[in-house]
């Protein structure tokens, strides 16, 4: 995935992202709400390290 450099996610839990829609499709119009994300910050590139060591894959690449 390009990212720009110093590109930065806050993963979520999908029951999380889900209950929230239900929250906000069962309640009343409220115009804008805030953007939610997982309780932590991370760098693009740490989450690229970390999916690769799980893998037990040394770079990104096909296959």
């Amino acid at each position: 995935m390009p990212a720009p450099a110093g590109f930065r996610l806050q993963p979520i839990e999908a029951d999380e992202v889900a209950a929230r829609l239900v929250e906000l499709a069962l309640g009343t119009p409220a115009g804008r709400v805030p953007d939610i994300g997982g309780p932590r910050v991370y760098a693009a590139a740490d989450l690229l390290r970390g999916y690769l060591r799980a893998a037990r894959r040394r770079r990104a690449g096909a296959g």
